[in-house]
């Protein structure tokens, strides 16, 4: 079961899911590699966390110090941020989105020392202005080949690739230094910088601590009861908003619910079909797409088929209206809404894999 107190904090989460809610063999995240949809355990991902604390302890990374992400929601996201956030480091996730004169001003405003690299184009741009990020010691590339893109002579950080992270054999005296990290990890400590956008101003790292994600977690299963550790969530919104961080990231670690990475805004609807999410996490203007694609594709053959569609939508608006009201919707539109679904309704929810509850 879920177990909050006075003293969790984010990389608590986790092991208290393979403690008392999953066995450590299950599967907690999914990917899409090249045809197939690929499953990482529990176990599997607190072990390559662990490989990650291993590496920066060596390297004298400290309690506090920050360690940055430029990538794209997927599991390398999680094993770093779970691998630093139980040593205590503070996560600095940087909008892959941003320019490259903002992302210098994050390197050097938050003092990052290591920076995780999700593909070419971002390696790239970073490349471009590390010889400016004096405190910059670390540039950690999670793609195949990327010894063929040339580092400038002025840059000082050294490439060193994400698999090389993974690979660090934990020794047993390491694994207890880890593990004594973890519990000195205290409520009260920042877990994550996160950026304002900058559009009125010079960028501003909001602190936050272990104590306002796992509080924001807390209220989410408190208002959203029906999430259980079966669920599957589908995650698009980027991980560097603390939108999606919580409600999908940080809500999946304490309830031991799955979570599947999308492959692009662009793939979203077929990756809806493939994995069959039961939530996710979304914003208004999805719903409108989903909406306006959904009553595109109901009225475009016109004739009889339009007019079912039109009919089933007005009925499931009536049916609607009447639960909102607490009302009982009685005998007649309950029939209709149950035609109204066979006809129309379960086609729409099918397009999403059929299970969503939100």
């Amino acid at each position: 079961m879920v177990s909050f107190n006075e003293f969790s904090t984010v990389p608590s989460l986790l092991r208290n899911v393979v403690e008392n809610i999953h066995k450590p063999e299950e599967t907690f995240l999914i990917h899409k590699k090249g045809a197939t949809w690929d499953e990482v355990s529990f176990k599997d991902t607190l072990s390559r966390a662990d490989a990650i604390s291993a590496f920066f302890l060596e390297k004298g990374i400290s309690k506090g110090d920050r360690l940055g992400l430029m990538i794209e929601n997927c599991p390398e996201y999680v094993y770093y941020d779970q691998g630093i956030q139980q040593i205590g480091v503070i996560n600095v996730s940087i909008y892959p989105t941003l320019s490259e004169h903002e992302v210098a001003y994050i390197i050097n405003d938050s003092g990052i020392k290591a920076l995780l690299i999700g593909n070419p184009f971002l390696f790239k741009k970073v490349l471009k202005i590390a010889a400016n990020c004096s405190e910059l010691l670390y540039i950690i590339p999670t793609f195949a080949d990327f010894e063929k893109i040339a580092v400038p002579a002025d840059v000082k950080a050294e490439v060193i690739p994400f698999s090389a992270l993974l690979a660090k054999s934990v020794s047993e005296t390491e694994q207890q230094q880890i593990n004594q990290r973890r519990s000195q990890v205290l409520p009260s400590d920042i877990s994550s910088l996160i950026y304002t956008s900058g559009t009125t101003g010079t960028p501003k790292g909001v602190m936050l601590t272990h104590n306002n994600f796992v509080e924001n977690v807390n209220v989410c299963l408190q208002q959203i009861p029906v999430i259980d550790e079966t669920e599957t969530f589908l995650s698009f919104l980027p991980l560097s908003h603390v939108f999606e961080r919580t409600a999908t990231y940080h809500v999946c670690c304490a309830q031991g619910c799955k979570i599947a990475f999308a492959q692009s805004l662009e793939l979203l609807a077929k990756n809806m079909g493939e994995v069959r999410p039961t939530i996710m996490s979304c914003v208004p203007r999805l719903l409108e797409r989903i909406h306006d694609k959904a009553i595109k594709s109901g009225t475009a053959a016109g004739g009889m088929k339009a007019n079912i569609f039109n009919w089933a939508l007005e009925i499931g608006k009536n049916y609607r209206e009447a639960k909102e009201a607490g009302k009982s919707a009685g005998v007649i539109l309950s029939a209709k809404k149950a035609v109204a679904e066979k006809l129309v309704f379960s086609k729409i929810k099918e397009k999403t894999g059929g299970r969503l509850k939100f």
